[in-house]
């Protein structure tokens, strides 16, 4: 029941821990757990309290990779300010649904009922004695041009809270991945010291920006002036299980040939990965070839021959790599294909998240 959100999962008692005081997280909308795998890598200690989702497979998920720590299964839009403030949360970490905004959905903003949530949440945080110190917000490019996203800085202006607005993508930090997301870092203990007004489009100033921290096998030498890395450092072992298991129909490419975004292991980007990818191959991310295919003289047609176009979709540890989760990130039993990839395609990216959880909490 949401009334016993109060209930702490950590157990540093008295909130400190090594001398550092420790900054409790409740996670809402917390999907798989991306901001649970985003704080593993700060420099400043924190905790989850507590994490909330509606998805039962999102939930079994992030209780397998959070030590059994079990998200509720909580409607937010119903969710009570008593419950909420007794979280004792120092920071309120959310993803919100992102169809109200997305450039293929019907863009009703706060018109449409899975807006519904998030207002409630902005009314619940100016009625709370007890607020939260930091607000990090994390939902598609066009949530910075919506009505919503409007509320939500004139509420933590009231507040008094400092907000820095960032639209960044996994390429800038070596992640051969284009998924642009909107970011909302605010804080009400003291301003961001090179805050600036309006959107920012480069990553804040720490160490988790660096390459470095996001490119598997990183080597300090033969690395050194890498920008960003080939899809080559995120891709399975090649062998021939992979072509047959993740082939793309030649059916599907007959349709869909002008929409096709065809990269290979050599590539420096692809595209960013939907909830439908492998259940449709228009408009739902890239597929894989294992020759570079020019499409202005491809006729389209596939081969089992060694100089053969095949093409493929990522394999799901493959789309989790490009979205930086850990590498001993696991999956229920339970758990189809399709519903991963689905879950991998509502997450978010670690890479783009982690270095601005340890730009907001950079306050002592």
């Amino acid at each position: 029941m949401m009334d016993d959100i109060s209930t702490t999962r950590d157990a540093f008692g008295d909130g400190r821990f090594g001398g550092e005081r420790v900054v409790r997280v409740l996670e809402l909308y917390c999907g798989i757990g991306g901001i649970a795998c985003a704080l593993k890598r700060l420099s400043r200690a924190t905790t989850v309290c507590d994490a909330i989702d509606v998805n039962p497979h999102a939930i079994e998920t992030y209780g397998m990779n959070n030590d059994g720590t079990r998200p509720r299964g909580v409607n937010l839009e119903s969710a009570k300010a008593k419950a909420l403030e007794g979280a004792n949360a120092d920071a309120w970490c959310a993803s919100p649904p992102c169809q109200p905004f997305t450039r293929a959905g019907l863009k009703r903003d706060v018109g449409d009922q899975r807006c519904a949530s998030l207002l409630r949440l902005i009314d619940v945080m100016r009625t709370m004695r007890n607020r939260p110190k930091y607000v990090f917000v994390e939902n598609v490019v066009g949530f910075e041009t919506s009505r919503a996203r409007e509320k939500l800085l004139e509420a933590l202006r009231e507040m008094d809270f400092y907000a820095q607005e960032f639209i960044l993508t996994p390429t800038m930090f070596g992640v051969p991945y284009s998924r642009p997301r909107y970011f909302l870092c605010a804080r009400s203990t003291r301003a961001f010291e090179d805050g600036v007004d309006g959107l920012r489009r480069s990553p804040p100033a720490r160490a988790l920006s660096r390459a470095r921290e996001w490119i598997p096998n990183y080597d300090e030498s033969a690395d050194a002036e890498l920008v960003v890395a080939p899809l080559a450092r995120f891709l399975d072992a090649d062998d021939e299980s992979l072509w047959r298991e993740h082939a793309v129909a030649q059916a599907d490419v007959d349709r869909a040939i002008g929409s096709l975004d065809i990269v290979n292991s050599s590539d420096h980007t692809c595209n960013c990965f939907t909830k439908s990818y492998s259940q449709y191959v228009k408009g739902t991310g890239s597929v894989i070839s294992n020759v570079r295919v020019d499409k202005k003289t491809w006729n389209g047609v596939m081969g089992q021959g060694e100089d053969d176009v095949r093409l493929r979709y990522f394999t799901v540890d493959e789309v989790a790599r490009l979205h930086s989760f850990p590498s001993d990130f696991k999956w229920p039993s339970t758990l189809t294909k399709r519903q991963q990839y689905t879950l991998l395609g509502n997450s978010m990216s670690v890479a783009c998240v982690a270095p601005l959880l340890d730009y907001l909490f950079a306050d002592d």
